[in-house]
C-alpha cells in the first residue's frame, strides 16, 4: 500500500487531530490487526535482543515495518504537544529500515516530522489528505475515462505539493508532483510534464538516499526527447516510487526491475487459436458475438452501441456494403480500406492502420436465413433495409517472455489491450427501476501452452509470484516487474450444474485494473490471490459445442465486496439457491405476468443473464390478495417463431423475445390484486432451486 495512503486510512480509522499525548505502548489497541501481531513481536524481540536481531526481524517484515513507521509517525503529527517516548519508538523502527536498506531515507523522514511545530504537523496531515483525494479522483478518471476529474485530480496533487515543499518535506513533494507527472503524461501535456519532471529532479536528488522517483524522472524527460526529435512516438508510464508494503500497484519486490519484451501483431492464417477466453461471446459460438447494426448502405459508424466503442486506431471504424461487399473505413477519408463479402460463416478482415503501426484483425460474419436459436428456425440475414454485422476477435498481440509465448486477446473488442471497462445493460435483460446489470468486460492473456487465457490485468499470476503488467498503447511493448504482495486465497464454492468457464473478481482497493479468475484448475482447489477488497464482476456458464453451445452469463447483481485477508481463504459461495425477479402488470380484463422482465439472482446476491438456448422455463403459481389459488404449477410456455415474428415491430420484443418463456396472460374481469410465485427445480446450466416468493410482496 502506498505510505501516504496507509496514512490517510489510518487517520480516517483511527485518529482525531486533537489526541492528548500518550505513551506509545498505548497505541497498540488502535493498531491494525496485522500491525498489532508485528508489533508484539518486534517490541519482544527489542526488548530481549540486539540490534541485529531487531534487524533481521525487519528484514524479514520490511512491509510491514514500513507500514509501522506510517501509523507511528501519523500517531506523532495528531498530538497537540510531542510524544517523546513515541519519538524515540519512531527512531528505533526508522533506523532499523534505514540499516536494512544501506541508507537513511526513513530517519531522515522522521527527522522532518519531528522537528515541525503543531500547527506545521497538522497542515503536513492536511496536505496528504489532499493527496489522497487526488488518487482517488485519479482512479475514477482513469477507469470513467472522465477528463473533469483528471483536472480535480491534479488540482489535488499540485495543492498538496505546494504545501509540502513549504514544509521542506521533498520526498513526499516528489510524490504528488509524480502524480501531478502522470496526469499532465495522460492529457498529453509535454511542456507541462517537462517544468514538473524537472522540479522532482530538482528536490529529489539533494536527498541523502536512492530516490527511484527521480529516475523516473530522468527516463521520462528522455522519453519526451525523443518524442519532440522524432525518434519515439510517446511518453511512457511514470515509474512508481519502490513501497514494498504487501500492498498496492507500487509495491514492488526488493530488487527488482521493469523488464520491457517487444511485441507483435499476429493474424493467425488457420484461424484463431483453440483457446479458452474470458469474453461474453465463446468464439466458436458466432450467434453470440457482439453486433453492429447498420440501416442501408451507410456508411455508418460501426459498434456505435456499447459503452466501450471499438476503436483500434483512436477512433470508430465505419462500415458500409454493397450487395454482399462490406467494407472497413479505418481512416475516415470515405473510401473503405479493406473490403470483402459477407455470410453466415465468419470470417476474417485485417484493417490497416492509418498511422503505419500494427493492423487490427476482426471475425466478421452476418446473420443467415435458416438458422437455429432456441430451437427456432429465424431468417436473419441482411436485407436491403437493415444488416446486423456480428464481430469477434480475429488476431493477437505476442511477445516471448523468458521463451515462452504470451498471448494478448482484445476480449473486451475496445481495440487495445485495457484494464478492463465496465458495461450497464445488454439490451436483454430487463432494467430494473432501481438498478441495472452491471459487469465488467475484459481482455485476456493465454501464458504459455496453457489452454485457458487469464483476464489480462495490473497485476499477473506467474509461477514465482505477481506481476506488475502493461502493454503500452501502441501495442509494441510489454512491462513486467515483479511485486512483493500480502496473498491469500478464494475458495469457491459455485452451486451450479456445469462449472463455470469463468468467474473473474476485481479488486476494488488498492490493486486499480486488477481482475482475477478464480474457478480452480482443479475441483475443490483455492486460487492465490492478492489480499485485498473484491467484487464478483464477470462469469460464464457454457456447454455444448459450435451454435448449439448453451451460455449463460454471470454480472454482479445485488453481490456486495467482500475480504481476502493475508494468509487467510475466503470462502465465495455462489449459484444455488436462487431468487427470480419479475414484474406484473394489468392490460384490459387480463393481468399479464411479464416474464421478459425476469432476473435472476444466486445466493451471493450475483446475477444470471442471457440464457442463451436454454431460457428459464419456470413454473407458475398464481392467487388473489386473499390467498385464493387461481392457478398452481403451470409450466410456462417457451417462445418460438410465432412469438418472435409477432414481436418484430416491437421496439425491443424481437430482440429478446426467446430468451424468456412466453408472458401468461391470467383473466382478470374484476382488477383486482393479483400475487403470482415462479419456482423451478433445476437448471440445465444453473442447477436450482428458483423461487421468486409471491409477487407483488405485501406488507
Amino acid at each position: 500500500m502506498n505510505p501516504l495512503r496507509t496514512t490517510i486510512l489510518i487517520l480516517l480509522g483511527t485518529l482525531a487531530l486533537t489526541l492528548t499525548p500518550l505513551a506509545a505502548q498505548q497505541y497498540v489497541a488502535k493498531m491494525p490487526e496485522a500491525l498489532q501481531e508485528f508489533w508484539n513481536d518486534y517490541a519482544s524481540i527489542k526488548a530481549e535482543g540486539e540490534e541485529s536481531d531487531i534487524d533481521r526481524h525487519m528484514r524479514k517484515n520490511t512491509a510491514l515495518g514500513e507500514r509501522l513507521l506510517v501509523y507511528l509517525v501519523a500517531e506523532y503529527c495528531s498530538a497537540p504537544t510531542p510524544d517523546y517516548s513515541l519519538e524515540g519508538e519512531m527512531r528505533t523502527v526508522a533506523w532499523s529500515l534505514d540499516r536494512v536498506g544501506g541508507q537513511e531515507r526513513f530517519i531522515e523522514r522522521v527527522r522532518l516530522v519531528t522537528g515541525l511545530e503543531f500547527n506545521e504537523r497538522r497542515e503536513r496531515l492536511r496536505a496528504l489528505f489532499r493527496y489522497d483525494e487526488g488518487l482517488e479522483l485519479l482512479k475514477e478518471a482513469r477507469f470513467e475515462k472522465d477528463p473533469e476529474r483528471l483536472k480535480l485530480a491534479d488540482t489535488a496533487f499540485k495543492e498538496a505539493a505546494a504545501v509540502l515543499e513549504r514544509l521542506g518535506d521533498a520526498e513526499f513533494t516528489c510524490f504528488a508532483l509524480q502524480k501531478s507527472a502522470e496526469v499532465a503524461r495522460i492529457e498529453e501535456r509535454l511542456d507541462d510534464l517537462e517544468v514538473v519532471l524537472n522540479k522532482i529532479i530538482e528536490l529529489g536528488e539533494p536527498l541523502p538516499y536512492e530516490f527511484l522517483v527521480v529516475d523516473s524522472a530522468h527516463a521520462l524527460l528522455r522519453d519526451i526527447a525523443k518524442v519532440r526529435s522524432g525518434e519515439g512516438t510517446e511518453v511512457r508510464s511514470a515509474l512508481e516510487e519502490k513501497q514494498a508494503s504487501g500492498r498496492g500497484l507500487d509495491s514492488y519486490a526488493e530488487g527488482s526491475k521493469e523488464r520491457i519484451f517487444p511485441v507483435t501483431y499476429v493474424v493467425p492464417k488457420k484461424g484463431m487459436p483453440d483457446v479458452l477466453l474470458p469474453s461474453f461471446a465463446p468464439l466458436e459460438q458466432d450467434f453470440i458475438w457482439l453486433s453492429s447494426f447498420m440501416d442501408g448502405n451507410g456508411p455508418t459508424e460501426f459498434d456505435a452501441w456499447r459503452e466501450g466503442i471499438l476503436k483500434p486506431f483512436g477512433k470508430p471504424l465505419l462500415i458500409s456494403r454493397d450487395g454482399v461487399e462490406y467494407g472497413f473505413d479505418a481512416d475516415h477519408d470515405g473510401e473503405p480500406d479493406v473490403v470483402d463479402s459477407l455470410s453466415s460463416t465468419p470470417k476474417t478482415f485485417v484493417i490497416p492502420n492509418p498511422d503505419g503501426g500494427h493492423p487490427y484483425a476482426l471475425r466478421v460474419s452476418v446473420g443467415g436465413d435458416t438458422e437455429v436459436q432456441f430451437g427456432t428456425s429465424l431468417n436473419l440475414a441482411p436485407s436491403q433495409e437493415f444488416a446486423s454485422v456480428r464481430f469477434n476477435v480475429g488476431g493477437y498481440l505476442e511477445a516471448d517472455v523468458d521463451g515462452e509465448a504470451w498471448r494478448f486477446y482484445d476480449t473486451n473488442l475496445s481495440g487495445g489491450m485495457d484494464n478492463g471497462w465496465m458495461g450497464y445493460g445488454d439490451w436483454i435483460t430487463a432494467l430494473g427501476d432501481d438498478e441495472r446489470q452491471a459487469f465488467y468486460e475484459v481482455d485476456g492473456v493465454q501464458i504459455g501452452k496453457s489452454d485457458k487465457a487469464l483476464p489480462w490485468s495490473s497485476v499477473i499470476a506467474r509461477e514465482d509470484g505477481f506481476y506488475r503488467s502493461y502493454v503500452n498503447e501502441s501495442g509494441t511493448e510489454l512491462s513486467l516487474r515483479a511485486m512483493y504482495l500480502e496473498q491469500g486465497q478464494v475458495q469457491l464454492e459455485m452451486d451450479t450444474a456445469v462449472v463455470p468457464s469463468y468467474l473473474v473478481i476485481r479488486e476494488v482497493g488498492e490493486l486499480a485494473g486488477a481482475f482475477f479468475d478464480v474457478v480452480p484448475a482443479k475441483k475443490r482447489g483455492a486460487v492465490t490471490v492478492p489480499a485485498g477488497t473484491y467484487e464478483v464482476v464477470f462469469g460464464r456458464l457454457e456447454s455444448g459445442k459450435k451454435t448449439d453451445m448453451k451460455v449463460a452469463r454471470i454480472y454482479k447483481g445485488r453481490s456486495e465486496p467482500f475480504t481476502v485477508e493475508a494468509g487467510a481463504t475466503y470462502t465465495l459461495e455462489l449459484g444455488a439457491p436462487y431468487d427470480i425477479d419479475f414484474d406484473m402488470f394489468n392490460e384490459g380484463e387480463e393481468t399479464v405476468v411479464d416474464t421478459r422482465s425476469i432476473r435472476t439472482f444466486g445466493r451471493g446476491g450475483e446475477e444470471y443473464a442471457m440464457l442463451f438456448n436454454e431460457p428459464l422455463q419456470a413454473q407458475l403459481d398464481v392467487r388473489t390478495a386473499a390467498g385464493k389459488k387461481i392457478e398452481k404449477n403451470k409450466k410456462l410456455r417457451a417462445a418460438g417463431y410465432e412469438e418472435w415474428d409477432l414481436a418484430q415491430d416491437e421496439s425491443s420484443g424481437q430482440r429478446n423475445v426467446l430468451w424468456f418463456p412466453v408472458r401468461h396472460r391470467v383473466p382478470n374481469t374484476k382488477g383486482e390484486p393479483l400475487q403470482a410465485r415462479l419456482h423451478l427445480k433445476k437448471h440445465k446450466l444453473l442447477g436450482g432451486p428458483f423461487d421468486s416468493g409471491w409477487q407483488p410482496e405485501t406488507e
